[in-house]
């Protein structure tokens, strides 16, 4: 390789019962297209047929459909807890801890100037990242101002996701 990255096009649907459909335009390869009704996942690309997402397939995509819709972030936290303060990207921060009273942790960074939500770190029971969650290149779109461009670092693993419109 020449060290450059080939990058998978993805459009995402999802409706507010999070069903949701991605097909993703990979390089090379064609498009997979992977969709979840609710109760049943299935995914289909030319060359390797029709059949069923798995658990882990599902959950996975359901967590990138999450975080493309800002409106999903506004769910129900039991518990708000201020947390110490962080520098991310040189820009100085407000941080909430956000639990929903159950299994859901997660660390909330607010930009202190402008108010912008930067990142979201989901933490593990006793310490340390599940994933963390970065939002930048704020665009204003009608009334509200949102970020089009959303970094996923799970582990080794980094999913970079740049819209290139928002549909509200």
């Amino acid at each position: 390789t020449n060290g450059n990255t080939a990058k998978t096009e993805m459009h995402l649907i999802e409706t507010g019962a999070g069903h949701f459909r991605a097909d993703s335009v990979i390089p090379g390869t064609g498009t997979l297209t992977q969709a979840f009704d609710g109760r049943v996942g299935w995914k289909s690309r030319a060359g390797w047929g029709f059949g069923p997402m798995t658990k882990e397939e599902i959950q996975q995509l359901a967590a990138q459909a999450y975080f493309l819709n800002p409106s999903a972030l506004m769910r129900g936290y039991r518990n708000r807890t201020i947390l110490a303060g962080e520098t991310i990207d040189g820009r100085r921060c407000y941080a909430l801890g956000m639990s929903d009273g159950t299994n859901v942790h997660e660390a909330w960074f607010f930009d202190k100037e402008t108010s912008q939500l930067l990142r979201i770190d989901r933490l593990l029971p006793g310490g340390g990242n599940l994933f963390e969650v970065d939002f930048s290149d704020f665009r204003k779109t009608t009334d509200l101002t949102f970020p089009f461009r959303i970094r996923v670092t799970a582990g080794a693993v980094v999913t970079t996701i740049q819209r290139s419109k928002l549909g509200i």
